[in-house]
């Protein structure tokens, strides 16, 4: 009996040790039902609990409640986080800040998802809003919507890129799409670590190729741009123009009742096309963006 005892205890002593030194992860801190993203922590005010203890600081923008990667990958993600914020520069209109240290990233990670928060059983849709509402609770009091959330959920196999309304004018739903195609391999073998930092670094190279690289193709598109619109506008002015001369002349050899008959129809036809205009509008959202999927 003794004998067992001292084998059960040796064993989890050496759990404890290995998992000490950042050599096995195992999730500890997630309840049967998955995490819900008004409990969830945040690494400002809840340090502590975003990483079991295993990183020391006040300041960090991951958080892993879970212990789904070691305390070498968490530093290491952390410096990338760094060096990304470094690399990107200011878009704020404001004071908020200036020259380099623009964008922020953050990322977010659970072992699983709750289930009975949220009125959608689609695991992508749950992920989708789970990680715009870290992002805003996040970053709600810093820059200028120019931030962007990575939020994985293992058991679900959900990778979501939540970007804030400024970072979409330079990030787009497309570029973000192929950026989680080009990285849900490493996920899908849950080499998170490398996942997540090759992530960011894709991340940054597109904003920095929005600010640096595409700008001629930018400034060539609107000048072409302009240079149709003055075209088109040119082409409606005479067809426009043409137009009413023929009528005018039609009209004289036309019965007051013709006229009459025309009118209504094309008052008709005006009022159906408002109809129909007005019952396709939609709702605006907050103007974030992103994208990502099941891996």
């Amino acid at each position: 009996m003794w004998k067992r005892i001292s084998l059960k205890c040796l064993l989890l002593i050496t759990l404890a040790v290995v998992r000490s030194l950042g050599l096995i992860t195992l999730p500890t801190m997630y309840s049967n039902d998955g995490w819900n993203p008004m409990d969830y922590p945040d690494p400002f005010s809840n340090h502590t609990a975003c990483h079991s203890g295993k990183v020391k600081g006040n300041e960090s923008w991951i958080c892993d409640p879970d212990g789904l990667l070691s305390k070498t990958a968490v530093a290491r993600i952390e410096h990338e986080l760094t060096v990304a914020h470094n690399r990107t520069k200011c878009t704020c209109t404001d004071d908020r800040c200036s020259g380099w240290g623009g964008f922020r990233f953050g990322v977010a990670m659970v072992y699983k998802m709750s289930i009975t928060w949220h009125h959608d059983t689609n695991d992508e849709q749950r992920a989708q809003d789970f990680a715009h509402k870290l992002r805003n609770q996040w970053f709600k009091d810093i820059g200028c919507n120019d931030n962007v959330l990575i939020f994985l959920a293992k058991w679900d196999r959900q990778l979501q890129i939540a970007t804030g309304r400024q970072a979409k004018s330079y990030l787009t739903d497309g570029e973000v799409d192929d950026v989680f195609k080009a990285v849900k391999d490493y996920f899908k073998d849950e080499d998170y670590e490398t996942g997540i930092i090759v992530t960011i670094k894709r991340l940054v190279d597109d904003l920095n190729d929005v600010r640096t690289g595409k700008l001629e193709t930018v400034v060539l598109g609107a000048v072409f741009g302009v240079v149709a619109l003055l075209t088109g506008v040119c082409c409606i002015v005479c067809c426009v123009t043409s137009r009413c001369r023929w009528e005018s002349q039609s009209i004289n050899g036309r019965t007051k009742d013709d006229h009459v008959q025309r009118y209504r129809r094309g008052n008709h036809s005006s009022h159906s096309s408002s109809s129909i205009s007005s019952h396709g509008d939609h709702t605006c959202d907050d103007g974030g963006g992103g994208g990502g999927g099941s891996f």
